[in-house]
Protein backbone atom coordinates (compact mmCIF):
# COMPACT_ATOMS: atom_id res chain seq x y z
CA UNK A 1 0.00 0.00 0.00
CA UNK A 2 1.69 3.33 -1.02
CA UNK A 3 0.58 6.60 -1.52
CA UNK A 4 -1.19 7.45 -4.81
CA UNK A 5 1.70 9.86 -6.22
CA UNK A 6 4.27 6.97 -5.43
CA UNK A 7 2.36 4.21 -7.00
CA UNK A 8 2.71 6.23 -10.34
CA UNK A 9 6.31 6.92 -9.99
CA UNK A 10 7.83 3.96 -8.87
CA UNK A 11 5.46 2.10 -11.77
CA UNK A 12 6.98 -1.46 -10.99
CA UNK A 13 5.09 -1.93 -7.58
CA UNK A 14 1.40 -2.87 -9.63
CA UNK A 15 3.23 -5.88 -10.30
CA UNK A 16 3.87 -6.70 -6.86
CA UNK A 17 0.53 -6.16 -6.02
CA UNK A 18 0.75 -3.05 -4.48
CA UNK A 19 -2.74 -0.93 -4.62
CA UNK A 20 -2.71 3.21 -3.88
CA UNK A 21 -4.49 5.61 -1.58
CA UNK A 22 -4.75 8.81 -2.03
CA UNK A 23 -4.85 11.15 0.99
CA UNK A 24 -7.13 13.43 2.04
CA UNK A 25 -9.95 11.80 0.14
CA UNK A 26 -13.04 9.95 1.02
CA UNK A 27 -11.82 6.47 -0.23
CA UNK A 28 -8.85 6.57 2.19
CA UNK A 29 -10.97 4.77 5.36
CA UNK A 30 -12.58 2.12 2.61
CA UNK A 31 -8.73 1.47 1.45
CA UNK A 32 -7.43 1.37 5.15
CA UNK A 33 -10.53 -0.94 5.94
CA UNK A 34 -9.58 -3.02 2.88
CA UNK A 35 -5.90 -3.17 4.06
CA UNK A 36 -6.56 -4.27 7.32
CA UNK A 37 -9.01 -7.37 6.34
CA UNK A 38 -6.63 -8.96 4.19
CA UNK A 39 -4.53 -9.15 7.67
CA UNK A 40 -7.36 -11.54 8.74
CA UNK A 41 -5.72 -14.15 6.15
CA UNK A 42 -2.74 -15.87 6.94
CA UNK A 43 -1.81 -16.33 3.67
CA UNK A 44 -1.40 -12.69 2.83
CA UNK A 45 1.06 -10.12 3.08
CA UNK A 46 0.57 -6.20 3.84
CA UNK A 47 3.55 -4.67 3.15
CA UNK A 48 2.99 -0.79 4.77
CA UNK A 49 5.21 2.18 4.20
CA UNK A 50 4.40 4.22 7.74
CA UNK A 51 5.25 7.40 6.65
CA UNK A 52 3.06 7.10 3.60
CA UNK A 53 5.57 7.70 0.99
CA UNK A 54 8.64 6.68 0.18
CA UNK A 55 12.16 8.32 1.55
CA UNK A 56 15.69 8.06 1.97
CA UNK A 57 17.22 5.69 3.80
CA UNK A 58 19.24 8.02 4.99
CA UNK A 59 16.26 9.26 7.13
CA UNK A 60 17.27 9.87 11.22
CA UNK A 61 13.91 8.78 12.25
CA UNK A 62 10.47 7.25 10.40
CA UNK A 63 7.65 9.50 10.95
CA UNK A 64 4.21 7.05 11.27
CA UNK A 65 1.57 8.52 9.92
CA UNK A 66 -2.17 7.41 11.69
CA UNK A 67 -3.59 5.56 8.90
CA UNK A 68 -1.79 2.98 10.54
CA UNK A 69 -3.61 2.47 13.25
CA UNK A 70 -7.07 2.27 11.29
CA UNK A 71 -5.85 -0.98 9.59
CA UNK A 72 -4.69 -2.22 12.75
CA UNK A 73 -8.22 -1.98 14.33
CA UNK A 74 -10.27 -2.90 11.15
CA UNK A 75 -8.37 -6.61 11.34
CA UNK A 76 -8.87 -8.76 13.59
CA UNK A 77 -5.35 -8.35 15.37
CA UNK A 78 -3.85 -11.77 14.74
CA UNK A 79 -1.28 -11.36 12.61
CA UNK A 80 2.53 -10.52 12.57
CA UNK A 81 4.39 -7.69 12.33
CA UNK A 82 7.98 -8.01 10.69
CA UNK A 83 10.05 -4.78 10.58
CA UNK A 84 12.14 -4.65 7.67
CA UNK A 85 14.81 -2.00 6.91
CA UNK A 86 16.45 -1.67 3.98
CA UNK A 87 19.87 0.08 3.33
CA UNK A 88 21.70 0.61 0.23
CA UNK A 89 25.74 1.04 0.40
CA UNK A 90 28.27 1.57 -2.66
CA UNK A 91 31.19 1.04 -0.19
CA UNK A 92 34.22 0.57 -2.75
CA UNK A 93 32.66 -0.75 -5.05
CA UNK A 94 30.49 0.77 -8.70
CA UNK A 95 27.56 -1.34 -7.90
CA UNK A 96 25.76 -0.77 -4.85
CA UNK A 97 25.08 -3.56 -2.51
CA UNK A 98 21.69 -4.10 -0.40
CA UNK A 99 20.85 -5.06 3.04
CA UNK A 100 17.58 -6.02 4.14
CA UNK A 101 17.43 -6.28 8.08
CA UNK A 102 14.34 -8.13 9.63
CA UNK A 103 12.75 -8.26 12.98
CA UNK A 104 9.66 -9.91 14.68
CA UNK A 105 7.78 -7.90 17.01
CA UNK A 106 5.01 -9.44 18.98
CA UNK A 107 2.58 -6.38 19.20
CA UNK A 108 -0.49 -6.67 22.55
CA UNK A 109 -3.97 -6.54 22.21
CA UNK A 110 -4.00 -3.01 22.40
CA UNK A 111 -0.74 -1.77 20.75
CA UNK A 112 -0.49 2.08 20.50
CA UNK A 113 0.49 3.58 16.97
CA UNK A 114 3.68 5.55 19.48
CA UNK A 115 4.66 2.12 20.89
CA UNK A 116 5.21 0.68 17.20
CA UNK A 117 6.88 3.79 16.21
CA UNK A 118 9.20 3.24 19.20
CA UNK A 119 9.38 -0.33 18.72
CA UNK A 120 10.39 0.39 14.77
CA UNK A 121 12.88 3.02 15.15
CA UNK A 122 15.17 1.12 17.80
CA UNK A 123 15.10 -1.74 15.15
CA UNK A 124 15.66 1.46 12.23
CA UNK A 125 18.29 2.95 14.59
CA UNK A 126 19.95 -0.77 15.34
CA UNK A 127 19.77 -1.76 11.52
CA UNK A 128 22.00 1.52 10.77
CA UNK A 129 24.71 1.06 13.02
CA UNK A 130 25.18 -3.12 11.99
CA UNK A 131 25.33 -1.41 8.23
CA UNK A 132 27.99 1.07 9.75
CA UNK A 133 29.66 -2.21 11.13
CA UNK A 134 30.04 -3.99 7.81
CA UNK A 135 31.64 -0.92 6.39
CA UNK A 136 34.71 -0.85 8.06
Amino acid sequence: MVTEENYRQVWFLKYLGAFSVKKKSRSILETLNYAGSLLNDPQNLVVIFPQGKLYSSHSDAIIFEKGLMNIINSSQKKFQYLFAVILTDYFEHRKPSVKCFLQTWEGAEFTSLQLIKSEYNKHYDASKKQQNLLSV
